[in-house]
């Protein structure tokens, strides 16, 4: 290692560590790197939520267009779930499911190895799975009510979206999008 008239290293030696000198390193400031860890992987997993938001959102938005034809709303969400079922069939059998289960059989069966694969058509069949309009898990409501809580928030959803339609025919708007 190079060292300047003070001591001190210079140039492209400074950085230059033997592997014990960095254990010590870490030994020394363990919580220092910890904290730099989790501050490293909680910026890269938020940006990841939003690049997915913004990818379904997107997607979401060529699928279903302000000035598309009814057909549409039936036949987007079939081929869209057609699709992704062929794919997570052929080619990212590793991504069906919620991830859960599959995440525990990773981290007790396969030493904790998930492939890129897997992530990638995680990644990608569950966001055009959600911009195809298609909901995903299993439906059932998180209450002690059950089935009338369904019928509650379905009911709302339905008498809003009735609302909305009868605010943009009496008022003269064009199609959906203008509302109450």
């Amino acid at each position: 290692m190079q060292s300047n008239a003070g001591g001190h290293a210079t140039g492209a030696g400074r950085w230059k560590f033997s592997l014990s000198t960095w254990k010590s390193i870490l030994n020394d400031r363990e919580e220092q790197v910890f904290l730099l860890l989790t501050l490293l992987i909680g910026a890269l997993v938020g940006l990841i939520v939003v690049a997915f938001i913004e990818i379904t959102g997107r997607f979401g938005a060529r699928l279903y267009p302000p000035d598309a034809a009814a057909w549409r709303r039936f036949l987007v969400p079939v081929s869209g779930s057609l699709v992704m079922g062929y794919l997570l069939y052929k080619y990212f059998p590793d991504a069906r499911g919620s991830g859960v289960p599959q995440t525990k059989a990773a981290l007790y069966a396969h030493g904790g190895f998930i492939s890129f694969s897997t992530l990638l058509g995680k990644f990608l069949c569950t966001s055009v799975t959600l911009a195809s309009g298609i909901p995903l898990g299993s439906g059932r409501a998180s209450g002690a009510g059950g089935r009338r809580d369904r019928f509650g928030a379905g009911a709302s959803t339905g008498v809003e979206a009735g609302k909305s339609e009868v605010a943009t025919a009496s008022w003269g708007g064009g199609g959906r999008g203008g509302g109450v």
